[in-house]
């Protein structure tokens, strides 16, 4: 049976980033299922990692106790939240307790894959990329992106990146400080997607997170920008399926 894929997007993004990609994943028969952090879009906005851990964690645990085995997809800052959430998760921890199911795989999309301790902030991000600071809004402890689409979507076609911005809304910026609770990619087979012309998290520091892993890793790269799963959807569906355990050529 295949895994469940369960994709967790990054900041200001909701569930809808993924609208583009989840049908090459259904047509390929997974199981799938798009989160929207609460971090996103919150009034007042969330003071710390925990609720957007705690949501994801919400929604991997009912499927685990279900006896499925789940793939998590994170996308940018969903890499430390992701990683948090998945702690005793894996298929050898529930094992070890006598459980079916479990976190199977991890696949991080141009994502923050960190060590516990570490924060967006501790690890260059949370200051615009490329773009720079100037692209960002930041007050009553919200963050705004002023320039979505090139930081996000250059690459993407005109229509489908104007969409896609008009659907960001603010991220709680307090979470860009707090740190990750796991470093999961040490403990769960783990593949990296890098991006090499993303604009928000350079190609160099993708780079500098895979070879500071301290982990056996797979790779794959793209030329895509931040957003693959809108700019080369079919490409990002088959890393996840070579994740899933496929024999798919990427």
């Amino acid at each position: 049976m295949k895994p469940y894929i369960v994709l967790v997007p990054g900041a200001w993004h909701s569930a809808d980033c993924y609208d583009y990609l989840l049908p090459h994943l259904q047509s390929a028969g997974y199981e799938t299922l798009a989160l929207t952090l609460p971090s996103v879009g919150a009034e007042p906005p969330i003071k710390s990692l925990d609720p957007d851990v705690d949501h994801i964690r919400s929604h991997l645990i009912p499927l685990l106790d279900q006896g499925k085995e789940v793939v998590l997809v994170m996308h940018s800052y969903g890499g430390i939240p992701g990683s948090s959430a998945v702690k005793g998760l894996s298929k050898t921890d529930r094992q070890a307790e006598g459980h079916a199911g479990g976190v199977a795989a991890l696949v991080y999309l141009c994502a923050w894959m960190i060590n516990e301790g570490n924060t967006t902030r501790s690890s260059g991000g949370g200051r615009g990329g490329k773009i720079g600071p100037s692209s960002l809004k930041i007050e009553d402890d919200k963050v705004t992106h002023l320039m979505p689409v090139p930081a996000f979507y250059h690459d993407v076609p005109q229509d489908i990146a104007e969409a896609a911005a008009d659907k960001l809304r603010h991220h709680s910026e307090p979470t860009l400080t707090s740190p990750c609770q796991y470093s999961a990619h040490k403990y769960i087979p783990t593949t990296y997607l890098l991006c090499k012309n993303d604009q928000m998290i350079p190609y160099e520091r993708q780079l500098a997170l895979v070879e500071s892993a301290d982990a056996p890793l797979t790779t794959f790269t793209c030329d895509a920008s931040h957003s693959p799963f809108l700019s080369q959807p079919e490409l990002t569906a088959k890393v996840i399926r070579h994740a899933s355990g496929e024999e798919v050529e990427v």
